[in-house]
């Protein structure tokens, strides 16, 4: 049944690939149009034009080329077959066309460039050292240069029968095809290793390095993955050079470049990085210019924070020489970030891994699924917030080794890889924590009694102490990835094998006096504490909640100059302003929701929401944005698009399949649906409009979801299959309730006793404009905090686990940890589930006397005819059938698409 299911959504995407193929050649002229400077002439047709553009332009594709040539690769994973002899590597060299291109153009179009070729060179020998020679005359190729078009570079070797090692078995070319190695069985020519860059970006300059990938997982590979050598890398004391890192080093590859009749107005090719450096790079040579690097990997929401503090970095009057190492997905969002910049002072570097395409692998998106319901796995995915990320150390610690940073900022991601290279390379380091909180707050939507009833013992796999013990656990039973073996190859001592029951590493750092700054309004988290020179020091009775040693500085956003909505984003927003309706923005940004669920939500609201107005002539239904960027892992069906097709011509749904930026699209709308991360809650809070988290609610999404509702701006946090649920079975759904309280803005509600949530909203960013000043995207105060703390309070991790490694200190704590456990297993015995039990019990009464079997007794009058819910956390009523049962959303409660007011 699965496969079946998955052949139909290939066939469904395979439709869809072919009707938007229209579009996607009109964008290819745009872009080519861009690139060339050529100005079509008014064509009655398209045919007209593209016809134009053959006669006048094909020359112009033909002419201008990009020759690489393959000089070698470093550092690749040895195989035991190399004892025998150097082993032979082909590479081959791929064409990926720009995303909505299909082979149909080139045959079709003549106007459109050729199908992309693929190149593969027979030669390079395998030493035992992990590299490899090609030679110059074999591996050369030429291809086209132009936008959006990237090179792939895959690494196969072939097989030699000599040895199962895993490496060879896996990715071979059969020697016993014929010569020609174009015509041999596609499946066999799986890579062990790839690098991929754009055309354009690799004619920048004559000689490049590129980081080689698993194809996998797109994590880095690395030389001798096996049992940790540091032999050949150990430093001295004092000796700030050092040799260059003898233990997983990552693989590169070297390749040089020549553009092959260049066109007019083409900038000159910069030099580039030739060979494997074996020296460090020398500090900036003027002594007051400071050079930083920044460690981040995840979400897009992870890396622009890091971005617009990059910036703030390179502005006067600091004018650091930023390096930012993170994924290599977001190298060209880092680039476009370089705008107003000085030269050369904001790099990129890659750190391997593709957190996006992790996200949508069919395992991740059913394990996040199931922490909406299970907060197990809720626990199970916050411990692994370090884990995932162990196998880009190799490459923080060999970029923080050559390049040989002032001091290094790193995310709450990435915390034991920057402690191995600041104490292995004396390198300062300084926390830039984005999630602050250490427990995972508990849920606010019950769904039902059982729910209840299980509360106590969710308590417990959603405190602090139970995800420090999984975090500790994840760490040391990662085999070849684990804690100790990522110390160990860089000569450190070993992490202590006992559990804790809170994180060590955290109160080392806070003891070492590691500064760590949070870019967070203290107000927003209701902070007390002391305030010294724009920063917020926690009270001790709040310090408890966050890591220790946390100072709190403000929010801060990426703003740039071409941060402006599209043509079509500001007419419909221009429609519905005219038309008196109010705007709802949709989105759940990386999180896999599926276009499916957001398209029902989305058409839901259009057709049932009425929000309240003043008087009867200004009630409209609303208009919804709805930004569907990345969910195609669970299409709609044409059913889904009929009703939404109708919605699109009346102008009251805009689907979006893009990026769109957040800061000036916020101050054009009413109210949001979000996913509950820190950067979309820190949008909607700086633009004062309510705010509905939902989503699978994983990592710091919760606790935001909390804040909000403590703010008075939103509901707490409702998991996606929450929204359609119903209090009865004649009732809306829950989202219409909460839709038209997020867009009700009547100046006196008829609410009296408490602010609507428009007005709680709006309060809340009128005390942020005034604690923000001048500074309203917090890059200042934020880019101040972290040179400060890099500069006058620089730390360097010193000794880390020394003094924990003792056999009789580690017994001792071992026995304490026991017994606090059984403290505590007493403690929530006694204090939270017999509570919990005999609540239930009188509940469970009350229900029978009143709606049950004895309510012809006392003649009593059902709660459920009080007109509000028994339980007003939950959309559904309470009662004994109502247990382990799903409402049903086939029975229609909304007038028809057609329907206005």
């Amino acid at each position: 049944k699965l496969l079946t299911i998955r052949m139909l959504k290939h066939l469904k995407s395979r439709v869809a690939e072919t009707i938007r193929v229209k579009r996607a050649r009109q964008l290819t002229e745009t872009a080519t149009q861009k690139h060339l400077g050529i100005a079509f002439p008014r064509c009655r047709s398209q045919g007209a034009a593209r016809q134009f553009m053959s006669a006048q332009d094909t020359s112009v594709f033909a002419a201008e080329r990009l020759q690489v040539r393959v000089q070698s690769c470093t550092d690749l994973p040895h195989c035991h077959c190399l004892a025998s002899g150097p082993r032979r590597i082909a590479i081959t060299v791929r064409e990926i066309a720009p995303s909505g291109w299909t082979s149909s153009d080139a045959d079709v179009e003549p106007s459109t460039p050729t199908a992309p070729s693929t190149h593969t060179h027979v030669g390079g020998l395998q030493d035992d050292r992990g590299c490899i020679t090609f030679s110059a005359a074999e591996a050369c190729f030429e291809g086209r240069l132009l936008p959006g078009w990237r090179l792939r570079f895959e690494l196969l070797r072939q097989e030699c029968g000599r040895c199962s090692c895993g490496i060879c078995s896996k990715h071979f070319v059969d020697e016993s095809e014929s010569g020609d190695l174009e015509e041999a069985n596609s499946q066999q020519r799986q890579p062990f290793a790839f690098a991929e860059i754009d055309t354009e970006d690799l004619a920048r300059r004559t000689a490049w390095r590129l980081l080689l990938s698993e194809p996998m997982n797109h994590e880095a590979v690395y030389h001798s993955p096996g049992e940790p050598t540091w032999a050949d890398s150990l430093t001295t004391e004092g000796d700030e050079s050092g040799p260059r890192p003898g233990a997983r080093r990552p693989a590169f590859l070297q390749v040089t470049t020549e553009v092959m009749n260049a066109r007019p107005g083409r900038p000159a090719q910069l030099p580039g990085r030739e060979g494997c450096r074996e020296e460090r790079r020398p500090k900036p040579g003027d002594g007051f210019r400071k050079r930083v690097m920044l460690l981040t990997r995840g979400t897009r929401g992870d890396v622009q924070p890091f971005v617009a503090l990059a910036r703030g970095l390179a502005l006067p009057p600091y004018n650091c020489e930023v390096i930012l190492v993170t994924e290599l997905c977001f190298k060209k969002f880092v680039k476009d970030a370089r705008a107003g910049l000085p030269e050369s002072s904001l790099r990129y570097l890659p750190s391997g891994g593709n957190t996006v395409l992790k996200m949508n692998k069919v395992f991740t998106r059913l394990a996040l699924r199931a922490s909406e319901r299970h907060d197990l796995m809720q626990a199970l995915i916050f411990s692994r917030s370090e884990v995932e990320w162990f196998a880009s150390e190799g490459c923080f610690y060999h970029w923080a080794w050559e390049e040989s940073p002032d001091f290094v900022v790193f995310g709450f991601t990435v915390v034991h890889a920057a402690m191995i290279l600041s104490e292995a390379l004396k390198i300062p380091i300084v926390g830039f924590i984005l999630q602050p909180a250490q427990e995972i707050p508990t849920r606010g939507h019950m769904a039902n009694v059982v729910d209840e009833f299980l509360g106590p013992g969710r308590r417990i796999l959603t405190s602090t102490s139970f995800t420090a013990v999984l975090q500790q656990l994840a760490e040391r039973c990662e085999g070849r990835l684990s804690l100790n073996y990522l110390r160990k190859s860089r000569g450190l001592a070993p992490a202590p094998h006992d559990i804790r029951h809170h994180r060590l590493h955290l109160n080392m750092l806070h003891d070492m006096g590691i500064p760590m700054i949070s870019p967070i309004n203290p107000m927003v988290l209701g902070l007390t504490g002391q305030h010294v020179a724009g920063t917020y020091f926690p009270a001790p009775a709040e310090d408890s909640h966050y890591w220790p040693g946390l100072r709190f500085t403000d929010f801060i956003f990426l703003r740039l100059q071409e941060d402006e909505l599209d043509d079509e984003v500001q007419g419909f927003i221009g429609d519905a302003r005219a038309a008196g309706r109010k705007i709802l923005l949709i989105t759940f940004s990386s999180m896999p929701v599926g276009e499916r669920r957001i398209l029902e939500v989305a058409t839901e609201i259009c057709r049932g929401c009425m929000p309240p107005a003043e008087t009867e002539a200004e009630k409209h239904r609303p208009a919804v944005i709805m930004m569907a960027s990345g969910q195609g892992h669970d299409l709609a069906p044409e059913s889904a698009w009929v009703a939404a097709r109708q919605l699109q011509d009346q102008r009251r749904l805009l689907v979006l399949r893009r990026p769109v930026p957040f800061g000036a699209l916020f101050s054009e709308i009413d109210a949001a649906i979000l996913h509950g991360g820190l950067g979309v809650t820190s949008e909607a809070l700086q633009a004062g409009i309510p705010i509905i988290s939902s989503g699978p609610q994983i990592m710091d999404q919760r606790f935001w979801a909390a804040r909000v509702s403590e703010l008075g701006c939103g509901p707490e946090g409702v998991p996606t299959y929450g929204l359609m649920s119903r209090s009865s079975w004649n009732d809306r759904p829950h989202i219409l309730h909460l839709v038209d309280k997020a867009l009700d803005q009547r100046s006196q509600p008829e609410e009296v006793e408490k602010e609507s949530w428009f007005r709680r909203a709006c309060a809340v960013k009128r005390r942020m404009e005034a604690m923000s000043g001048n500074d309203r995207d917090g890059v200042t105060r934020n880019a101040r905090a972290v040179f400060e703390a890099g500069t006058a309070e620089a730390a360097v991790v010193t000794k880390a686990y020394l003094d924990q490694l003792s056999c009789r200190r580690t017994c001792a704590r071992q026995w304490h940890c026991i017994a606090v456990t059984f403290l505590w297993s007493w403690w929530w015995l006694c204090c939270l589930s017999l509570p919990t039990l005999l609540w239930l019990l009188m509940r469970f009464v009350r229900w029978m006397l009143r709606c049950g079997p004895l309510r012809s007794l006392f003649k009593l009058r059902c709660c459920t005819e009080d007109g509000a819910l028994p339980n007003r956390r939950s959309p559904t009523s309470w009662s004994i059938g109502a247990i382990g049962r799903r409402p049903n959303h086939a029975e229609p409660s909304t007038p028809l698409a057609g329907t206005e007011v």
